[in-house]
């Protein structure tokens, strides 16, 4: 507010002015993992709190794969502290179908999914799908997700071979064969 006053020569005058504030604290919260922007000002994660004069400003959610929510809000210097919440962001997805010769544990990014055949809706983005069996040896591919788009793979797992499975077979065929030899020979001596 504006004041007008008057000085006089040779007066002193003692004026204390009575300033008002204008601004307030604010602070935006989101879902986890969101940051926070000011008219379209990136100012960091949620929740995030600072001054901001008084005035229109809109506030957005941002979070990658997620479409950015948004409010707009009329700020005044009353009260001093203020909370908005912003709503998650929601997400942009799109389809992965999963198949598999053998059956097999489907991992996307590091998280258990399920058994093939499997069909996901998964966050726009790149993802890594990893195909886990049993005595097979493990795949792993890399897949973009579109959205509204299906994207499809397949994998084919190849059985784990042991070398040391094959020796001792091996092994056990020769002492078979030495030993029907023997008894051959003490039959023969009957």
């Amino acid at each position: 507010s504006a004041e007008t006053i008057v000085i006089r020569a040779g007066e002193t005058l003692d004026y204390r002015p009575q300033l008002q504030a204008d601004f307030a604290k604010v602070t935006l919260k989101s879902a986890p993992g969101t940051d926070i922007y000011v008219n379209d000002q990136k100012k960091g994660a949620s929740p995030w709190t600072g001054d901001l004069r008084t005035g229109v400003y809109t506030f957005d959610a941002v979070m990658a794969g997620h479409r950015t929510s948004t409010i707009s809000q009329t700020l005044s210097a009353t009260p001093s502290s203020q909370v908005y919440e912003i709503p998650a962001p929601t997400p942009i997805l799109g389809m992965v179908d999963i198949m598999s010769s053998p059956v097999a544990d489907v991992y996307v990014d590091e998280k258990h999914m399920g058994t093939t055949p499997l069909s996901l809706d998964l966050i726009v983005g790149k993802h890594t799908v990893v195909l886990k069996k049993d005595g097979y040896k493990s795949q792993k591919q890399m897949v973009t997700v579109s959205e509204g788009q299906v994207s499809t793979l397949n994998f084919a797992l190849e059985k784990i071979t042991s070398p040391t499975t094959a020796t001792n077979y091996s092994s056990y065929s020769s002492y078979t064969t030495t030993q029907k030899a023997a008894v051959k020979t003490d039959t023969d001596k009957l």
